[in-house]
């Protein structure tokens, strides 16, 4: 249940970074590239060539952003889901017992929030 459960808010942290990556690659393709292309026109500067050199650093810098972004966003997910499912899995196994007839499990109240009341 831990890993199925792990695997699924850590997939629903990904799909955000994606998201959010999908939408600044868009807003910069469209928004920030026509906007320096007007800019380059206003100074008599050919937009071709600048053009594609701006695109292309700004995507290369967007890339490294992102690939750090997501291993970031892996990490951090990662070992705060296993703070939250720590004490679920804590009563989960005194439940177990409980159910084998072992009455004499407690499980440590950690935190005052949900968790800890259901603790």
């Amino acid at each position: 249940m831990r890993l199925n459960l792990l695997s699924k808010l850590l997939a629903i942290n990904i799909l955000l970074i994606g998201f959010v990556i999908s939408a600044l690659w868009l807003a910069i393709d469209y928004l920030a590239a026509g906007y320096f292309v007007n800019l380059m026109e206003k100074y008599n500067i050919s937009p071709v060539a600048s053009n594609e050199m701006f695109l292309g650093a700004i995507h290369r810098y967007l890339l490294w952003s992102s690939l750090a972004a997501v291993l970031l966003g892996l990490g951090l997910s990662f070992f705060l889901t296993r703070r939250v499912l720590g004490p679920l899995m804590g009563m989960m196994n005194v439940a177990s017992g409980i159910a084998g007839g072992d009455y004499s499990g407690r499980v440590p109240i950690q935190s005052r929030d949900e968790i800890g009341e259901l603790a």
